[in-house]
């Protein structure tokens, strides 16, 4: 189930079975506000709720670098 997504960015999705959020993600390109509202607020509100057990990051397929205001923060 898709929880959240930032088009061409990144892809949220939630597995019930494990209760595992999965981050998939094509492009780091995002600015710091796409990823508080993205990562920080609607998924881990989400993930509480439902008691997540384990976050999967898949960036095999991710290309560029976060901002530097995104790392250090």
């Amino acid at each position: 189930m898709q929880i959240f997504e930032i088009p061409g960015k990144i892809r949220v999705d939630w597995n019930e079975e494990v209760k595992a959020v999965i981050d998939t993600w094509s492009s780091y390109f995002v600015i710091l506000e796409e990823f508080i509202e993205a990562v920080l607020v609607k998924v881990v509100e989400f993930a509480k709720a439902r008691g997540v057990k384990s976050w999967i990051v898949d960036s095999s397929q991710a290309n560029g670098v976060f901002e530097q205001e995104l790392i250090f923060r």
